[in-house]
């Protein structure tokens, strides 16, 4: 366990399920349910995504999660138009089109260890918001289309996440905890995490986006606002680079599963 806990880029890795609303133009019902795992390192962009085994369904772990709520299509006047094309497969107004908000504080929770007992105990968010540009996995050539985020709340403070999905609805999203006092993210909604990723791991000219996407300054531990206006002022600012920089190079751990998931 760090010093800082903090320092630990949570990791949750599973299959998002879709029902049809009872009433079409009503939220979805959803679900998410998989397991996580912890990774100890405020370097967010030196943290890759966890490897599943060849014959397994789910990243091999004690840690558990379930849960659920609904999802509706955010209305396209409040999206803006950086980063593709923001109102994702919507032309119209149609209530099926993304992108969508979805609410999931609902389901049973998530495990957590408590390092002193070693009991494991189930836990809840009282907030958790996705932003998500399609419910369905449909293998847009457009990158920014699988990408997650999700910013939230529980017991041990305010969070964001940012993530993919992939082939069967798989969504990898890495969950950092803020210090809600000290952290200006802390006070981010779903648009203004969705730039501020974006802006870092987009690549217009070429379409690239990098993978995992919470291999930005975005997640660290700390929070990087004030070197990133330094640095678009001019200034000179020293941050790391991943090895693999887009979602076409990839790891190759994520090229695997994604052939294999197809």
């Amino acid at each position: 366990m760090p010093e800082n806990w903090r320092d630990t880029l949570f990791v949750w890795d599973g299959i998002l399920t879709v029902d049809k609303a009872s009433v079409e133009g009503d939220p979805s019902p959803l679900s998410w349910s998989g397991t996580w795992v912890g990774v100890d390192n405020p370097d967010a962009i030196k943290i890759d995504a966890p490897k599943r085994g060849a014959f397994d369904a789910e990243v091999k772990s004690d840690m558990n999660f379930e849960v659920g709520g609904t999802a509706g299509p955010i209305a396209a006047a409040s999206e803006s138009s950086s980063g593709g094309d923001e109102n994702g497969a919507s032309s119209g107004n149609k209530t099926t089109d993304g992108p969508f908000k979805a609410t999931l504080a609902k389901g049973s929770g998530w495990d957590l260890k408590d390092e002193a007992s070693g009991k494991v105990a189930r836990h809840t968010d009282t907030v958790h918001d996705l932003y998500l540009k399609q419910l369905r996995w449909l293998g847009s050539p457009d990158k920014t289309t699988n990408l997650v985020y999700a910013v939230g709340q529980n017991e041990f403070g305010p969070f964001i996440s940012a993530g993919w999905m992939r082939p069967g609805n798989r969504i990898t999203l890495g969950r950092r905890y803020l210090d809600g006092d000290n952290d200006g993210r802390a006070k981010w909604d779903l648009d203004d995490l969705r730039k501020a990723v974006l802006d870092e791991i987009y690549t217009p000219s070429s379409g690239d986006v990098r993978i995992p996407p919470w291999q930005c300054s975005v997640l660290h531990v700390e929070d990087q606002s004030g070197k990133r206006r330094k640095k678009d002022d001019g200034e000179e600012e020293g941050v790391s680079k991943p090895a693999e920089s887009t979602a076409e190079n990839g790891t190759s751990e994520t090229k695997a599963e994604d052939s294999k998931e197809k």
